[in-house]
């Protein structure tokens, strides 16, 4: 039996909208500043972009195609792998004295182009596992109904709040922080709301989910550092990329999980519990770098 975390068909026009003020509140984050400094450090940029928007994905295929695992599952590290870095990353950089600047830049270059290649490079690495790719036609998604749709409602409001960013920052920064608890404590509404008759099913595949979400999480972390030093990046921003890659956006693989994917239990369990770990994950890491200190080259 598939768990689902159930909601009222009626309210889809408010889960696409939790996931619009998810969109809008990473947007106001965004400077022109912050992709105007890659053209000053493109090799770092270049090192992350490719790593996690390319290689975390399609490590994550080899991932599910080589460990036994439910589909749903599989897709739910997908979703982790295909969403765009974090903001915890910068503060997380911070605390590991790497470089704050690529951080930000890596951040904001990352959240942009994600929002355009989420919906593509999700479908593109699930239909290449023939039981990710079964389960994606039992949600019946007509695929490029389900590209041009979260294109939408992830690309207007990523437009809106970089136009509000740009022309009226005073504002977008006082709007951040309340639009970000408020479209959260949405969202946990819904997860809390469908929770109760599933309590049973949720037991029984609480332990793998743990188990692969930390082993993918340490995947994206190791691979961060690994690309970072291979592309003979400095330790100041192999600190940067390594939390940059390891920290993703699952409050927003949520909100797409619940929007198009019938609040899949095993995927929302997955998003979940990635949203929870790569904070445990990034303190630890983040501290570990700290105990010796760079300085910046």
């Amino acid at each position: 039996m598939e768990p689902i975390i159930g909601y009222d068909q009626s309210q889809q026009w408010v889960l696409n909208s939790i996931l619009a003020l998810i969109t809008l509140g990473i947007a106001l984050e965004l400077r022109v500043a912050d992709f105007i400094a890659v053209l000053r450090q493109p090799r770092a940029i270049l090192v992350g972009a490719i790593t996690q928007l390319f290689l975390l994905p399609a490590l994550t295929w080899v991932l599910i195609s080589l460990v036994p695992m439910h589909p749903g599952i599989a897709l739910g590290l997908l979703m982790a792998a295909c969403c765009p870095g974090g903001g915890m990353s910068n503060f997380f950089t911070s605390l590991a004295r790497g470089n704050v600047a690529l951080s930000v830049s890596m951040t904001a270059i990352s959240s942009s182009i994600a929002m355009l290649m989420l919906p593509i490079n999700f479908l593109f690495w699930a239909s290449l596992n023939a039981e990710t790719n079964a389960l994606l036609r039992a949600f019946d998604i007509d695929r490029g109904e389900f590209i041009l749709n979260l294109l939408m409602i992830l690309l207007v409001p990523l437009l809106a709040g970089l136009f509000i960013r740009q022309h009226w920052a005073g504002f977008a920064q006082g709007l951040m922080k309340p639009l970000r608890v408020f479209s959260l404590l949405a969202l946990i509404t819904f997860v809390l709301a469908g929770l109760g008759g599933n309590l049973q099913l949720f037991n029984l595949v609480m332990a793998p989910v743990l188990l692969l979400v930390t082993v993918h999480n340490g995947m994206a972390l190791g691979c961060g550092y690994l690309m970072s030093t291979i592309g003979g990046l400095t330790p100041f921003d192999r600190r940067a990329i390594t939390l940059e890659v390891g920290i993703q956006n699952n409050g927003l693989g949520l909100a797409i999980i619940f929007a198009f994917f019938d609040g899949n239990g095993h995927m929302a369990l997955v998003a979940a519990w990635w949203g929870i770990w790569h904070l445990v994950s990034g303190s630890l890491v983040a501290w570990l770098f700290s105990r010796k200190p760079l300085e910046p080259i």
